[in-house]
């Protein structure tokens, strides 16, 4: 998947030359176990840059490889433009080329795909939002706030990774009231046992 990615980064960069801008949102959500809740993938571009881009039938690949690998995908289309969308729940991280793992007593969350999307040219726009289980410690993000990160890529820039380290949140105990409750129902059920 990460390949073809990449691929269709370069087939984005040189059209972005002849016709207009894109926009990629990524969304990425990661759970306690380091496996990803969600992964989505979002392109707007406007309709003369999704047909230079799709003549060689490049979405129609990327569609049947995001099916392929568990995911959906969706054109929607509106006046003038297209919004393409791949969407992962309950992913390993792996299939789609992100490293999850918990390192330390961390999650430690890698994305190497920020390279190949750095290099791209000028008019091609990425928002990569990241939620991961606790709170973030360290990152190269460019906001944080509690357990969330954004990065905003806009043409040229150097950037290796897509990186955050967060907090892996402990279990809460059950408090007092779900104890009572428990016994309580061991009560009744005792009682009518008894009976």
């Amino acid at each position: 998947m990460k390949s073809k990615i990449v691929l269709l980064l370069l087939v984005i960069s040189t059209v972005i030359f002849l016709s207009g801008c894109i926009d990629m949102t990524i969304d990425s959500k990661v759970g306690r176990d380091g496996n990803l809740n969600h992964y989505n993938i979002k392109l707007e571009m406007d309709s003369m840059t999704y047909h230079l881009i799709n003549e060689d039938g490049t979405f129609q690949e990327l569609k049947e490889d995001v099916e392929q690998m568990g995911g959906t995908y969706r054109e929607t289309w509106g006046q003038g433009t297209v919004t393409v969308i791949s969407e992962f729940d309950n992913v390993n991280p792996e299939v789609i080329g992100v490293t999850s793992r918990i390192e330390d007593g961390y999650m430690v969350y890698e994305n190497r795909l920020a390279n190949d999307i750095s290099q791209t040219a000028p008019g091609f726009t990425v928002t990569y939002y990241l939620e991961m289980p606790g709170t973030i410690i360290e990152t190269n993000a460019d906001l944080v706030s509690e357990n969330n990160a954004q990065w905003n890529i806009a043409g040229p820039r150097q950037l290796d990774t897509i990186y955050a380290k967060s907090e892996i949140p402990t279990m809460p105990m059950p408090g007092a009231s779900v104890l009572m409750l428990i016994i309580g129902i061991f009560g009744l059920v005792l009682i009518k046992y008894r009976n």
